[in-house]
């Protein structure tokens, strides 16, 4: 079957599978009910608040309407200012109220007077008129008419309107404005023939002097002549609100509040139960007229709703789930034909996906072994070739010593850096492989930290840095750990130390912190520089492979970039960690290498062979090096007679196996990887011929697991290629020791 009508046949075999077509159908189902519920929840809404805003605009024209009824009759007596009481009560029933604007229980008319005034006045007004000159005021507004339209005990003729705050206040601010303004809920001019009648407030319209100027409040209050107020009955007002908005009395429940606050103190009217109330339906209406807030919080019952936009969602729902249930059963019986049809085709298809998958495989390994050797090659072909040129230059000025001697260094420390370069690439491919191994071991402290100061101290001596070497008290006498991977660390630490510091100098501290809760005790290595420092951007790539702060860098000092990368991965497999604590650019670096403090698993040598130490003298050693390089058997040669060691050699396993059994070797130097017989077949063969005496591995193998492959074959020691001329004499010297103390020599093999 062609690719192309495999695939389309995959991705219809996937889009009608019965699980895909059950959840793409139910989806289907919920999307439509989600926007069939959405849609009548909207509409209804939409209804709502229509209604709402009816209810709004119906508030807003009763007022309007109200407050014409009392700017007619202020207008009458801006046309009539000696109007009569008769003519007063003609005008205020000729305007039909009682029909016309239910709700309004009052018109007056209230004049102001100073108290010269209402004294003169007296005459002319209501006997109860008198008794506002009890209280001593400026100003009195004095009820002079007032028609009622509801049946009173009473009336308000003679009244001082102003003795109450609240109307006060009112009259105050009616007077400055220029227009109608409603007082509060509170306000009382008479009393009511029902005591269930609800509560009253007023509005007062301003009168002022005929031509007199109004343009500032100032102006208008010294123009005042007096108020034409009206009463209204805020049950009758706001109930015929529903009527006004055309809405059924039914489904409607108000609750109107006087003042901006919805508190239970001011509701002056209220219609429907709220317990019967919907959540779907509620809002507060905001109303503002005359200068003044009232508030409706509004409601509607469950039945507000259309019925057909209730019903809609539960259609819509039934009919997605009949349809999900119909095309799952038709797709699961179309999936059972399908599936026998796919069972050939996936024999091919994973075919061919293993082979992809391989294909895939070979390029991205061709690309990483392009990539490691294009960010590699430059940093070992730098070093090799100095040693080759050095080399040359050598073989063509022999008979100067002095340009030989300087040649040979530089072939020397190029070597070394070479060794390096190489071993960091290993480790690093060894970590991310998850291959490395780390070998734990007791660590004597002092001594390792004496010969690193030592060691470092010639080298920052010859640059001219200052060196300081700080070492705390209180530090355990010895670590478990893996020395060579900290001496690593450390290492490269201080080279980078070395490297970029060109004036001032190098610290390394060395101290310890207590066990803190569920953290163990640490030990710390702290290294200090005061050289060209690190910027902040490049902070964030100083610990990854292959790189250094930035390219001017590379190019001044050189190095692979491995350095950090490695130590950081290296400090993690030893339990710790590495960083950076604080770096400037031209103020120096500490990083700090911070270690935990594992308790050494105590003395597995004697206290002779401990107490032996680093030697360079081989007197009277006999040693067996079994090699096949003629040029590592010369250098190897070269360095254990020059420690005075006297050494036999043979070229592979096989004659190594005859020397050493044939003679009276101390030790037998044995290279692992040889022609005819390799080194662990002849140190099997030495062992099944009862050879006792030390042998020491010897290998360019540099991995933990041939390392501790040696060890649990029987060897004495292990050393790596290239030699390194110390540990060779070093290890050679513990090996004759041991061969030379027959007591000692079955607990050290």
């Amino acid at each position: 079957m062609p690719e192309a009508t495999m695939q389309k046949y995959e991705r219809e075999r996937f889009l009608f599978s019965p699980a895909v077509v059950f959840v793409l159908c139910s989806l289907f189902t919920l999307v439509a009910w989600l926007a069939a519920s959405l849609l009548s929840v909207a509409e209804n809404r939409g209804r709502f608040e229509r209604s709402a805003a009816s209810l709004h605009y119906a508030f807003k024209s009763r007022m309007i309407v109200y407050t014409n009824a009392l700017v007619y009759t202020r207008n009458l007596l801006q046309l009539k200012p000696d109007l009569s009481a008769d003519e007063f009560r003609d005008f205020v029933r000729g305007m039909n109220l009682r029909e016309e604007y239910p709700g309004v229980t009052v018109i007056g008319y209230v004049r102001r007077y100073t108290r010269e005034q209402l004294i003169q006045a007296l005459p002319r007004l209501p006997e109860n008129a008198a008794a506002a000159l009890e209280m001593l005021k400026d100003d009195y507004d004095i009820v002079v008419y007032a028609e009622s339209l509801v049946e009173q005990n009473g009336n308000a003729l003679g009244m001082d309107l102003s003795v109450s705050p609240q109307r006060f206040d009112a009259m105050k601010r009616a007077a400055e404005l220029g227009l109608p303004v409603a007082t509060d809920k509170v306000t009382r001019i008479s009393v009511l023939e029902s005591p269930d009648a609800g509560s009253v407030f007023l509005v007062l319209v301003p009168h002022y002097r005929q031509g007199a100027k109004l343009d500032t409040p100032e102006e208008r209050r010294a123009a005042l002549v007096g108020f034409v107020y009206g009463g209204f009955r805020a049950p009758v007002l706001f109930g015929n609100l529903a009527q006004d908005a055309k809405m059924p009395d039914s489904r409607l429940i108000l609750r109107v509040y006087d003042g901006g606050e919805m508190k239970p103190e001011n509701l002056v009217y209220a219609k429907g139960d709220l317990g019967e109330a919907s959540s779907e339906f509620s809002t507060a209406i905001p109303l503002r007229a005359a200068d003044h807030d009232w508030i409706i919080d509004f409601h509607a019952t469950e039945d507000y709703a259309l019925p057909n936009s209730r019903h809609l969602p539960l259609m819509v729902l039934f009919m997605g789930v009949v349809l999900t249930v119909a095309v799952t059963r038709w797709a699961y019986k179309g999936q059972v034909f399908a599936t026998k049809l796919q069972e050939d085709i996936e024999i091919r298809h994973r075919t061919e996906a293993q082979l992809q998958l391989a294909r895939a495989q070979a390029d991205s390994a061709n690309r990483a072994k392009s990539l490691f050797l294009a960010n590699v090659s430059h940093e070992i072909r730098t070093p090799l070739g100095i040693m080759l040129g050095f080399a040359e230059l050598t073989s063509e000025h022999k008979t100067d010593a002095d340009r030989v001697d300087e040649n040979m260094k530089k072939i020397l420390r190029n070597g070394r850096e070479l060794t390096r370069i190489i071993g960091e690439v290993l480790d690093l491919s060894k970590i991310e492989a998850n291959a490395l191994l780390i070998e734990h071991a007791d660590l004597p402290l002092e001594p390792f930290l004496a010969e690193m100061r030592a060691d470092w101290a010639q080298s920052m001596q010859a640059k001219k840095l200052g060196f300081e070497f700080e070492v705390e008290p209180g530090l355990p006498a010895e670590i478990r750990t893996d020395s060579t991977r900290l001496t690593q660390i450390l290492t490269n630490l201080l080279n980078n130390a070395l490297k970029f510091t060109e004036a001032g100098r190098v610290r390394v501290r060395v101290y310890g912190t207590q066990a803190v809760g569920e953290a163990p005790a640490q030990i710390h290595f702290a290294v200090e520089d005061t050289g060209l420092g690190i910027s902040e951007e490049n902070k964030r790539q100083l610990f990854q492979t292959f790189s250094q702060g930035d390219s001017s860098i590379t190019r001044r000092f050189g190095g692979s970039g491995l350095g950090l990368a490695l130590s950081k991965q290296l400090a993690l497999a030893l339990g710790g960690d590495l960083r950076l604590v604080h770096s400037r650019p031209g103020e120096g670096s500490l990083f700090i290498l911070s270690l935990p403090v594992r308790a050494a698993m105590g003395a597995t040598e004697t206290a002779a062979f401990r107490g032996r130490g680093l030697v360079t003298d081989l007197s009277g050693v006999r040693v067996l090096l079994v090699e096949d390089s003629i040029d590592n058997q010369q250098l190897i040669s070269t360095f254990l007679e020059k420690a005075n060691a006297r050494v036999a050699t043979a070229d592979n396993g096989e004659d190594g196996v005859t020397a050493a059994l044939g003679g009276e070797f101390d030790v037998v130097l044995m290279d692992i990887q040889m022609p005819v017989l390799d080194g662990y077949g002849a140190f099997e063969r030495l062992r099944a011929a009862g050879y006792e005496r030390p042998v020491i591995a010897l290998t360019a193998h540099a991995l933990i697991e041939e390392k501790e492959k040696a060890f649990d074959l029987g060897f004495f020691d292990y050393l790596t290629k290239p030699v390194n001329r110390k540990a060779l004499i070093h290890a050679v010297d513990q090996a004759a020791f041991c061969a030379r103390r027959p007591s000692e020599n079955s607990s050290n093999l």
